[in-house]
């Protein structure tokens, strides 16, 4: 059975315009991180084998949830 670590990273962006998207059921979503940014801190930890768990976005913070495997 497989046994995982995890991680908790918070990383500060640049603030920009946000954006506001809207379906049709009235959910609505606001954007504000870059994709830039968002990818960088993606591949970052991607180049270490951290798996993506969860993100939020909180207060200028990019809020990530990550786990691998543990060796062993």
């Amino acid at each position: 059975m497989a046994k995982w670590e995890y991680r908790l990273t918070r990383d500060r962006v640049k603030l920009r315009e946000p954006v506001i998207e809207c379906d049709r059921k009235g959910i609505c979503i606001v954007h504000e991180p870059s994709e830039d940014e968002l990818l960088q801190i993606l591949n970052r930890e991607g180049e270490d084998g951290w798996e993506l768990v969860e993100i939020g976005y909180h207060q200028g913070e990019i809020v990530g949830v990550w786990k691998r495997e543990k060796e062993g």
